[in-house]
């Protein structure tokens, strides 16, 4: 026996602990706002299309446009039947709709999900 009181077991045929698995939980960037914060402060979610935002001339206009209103400080990328989307979360409704008339967004659910 060890001074901890455990039984010292040969290596032959000696029975083992199995090997300890560290798992870890959903960790993000610090700082970043997680998906789920996205859900809860920005409920109202406009999926644009990525060609719409790609280049540096697109990316200015839609994300000054975007600045003006109560935007999440992040956004996130969805893929439907083979497209890609740039989702954009605001805070109040009327300013998801004023984003969606300027660049043809589409509304999605107010909880993100389609």
């Amino acid at each position: 026996m060890t001074p901890s009181g455990r039984r010292q077991h040969s290596r032959r045929g000696a029975a083992r602990e199995p090997p300890r698995v560290q798992h870890h939980v959903g960790t993000a960037r610090k700082g970043e706002v997680a998906r789920a914060r996205l859900r809860r402060q920005w409920p109202h979610h406009v999926a644009l299309s990525a060609d719409k935002v790609r280049g540096h001339k697109n990316y200015d206009v839609v994300y000054t446009f975007a600045e003006a209103f109560s935007v999440a400080p992040r956004t996130f990328w969805v893929r439907r039947d083979d497209l890609d989307f740039e989702v954009f979360c605001f805070a109040k409704p009327e300013d998801a709709d004023a984003f969606c008339e300027q660049f043809g967004g589409k509304r999605l659910p107010s909880d993100g999900r389609q």
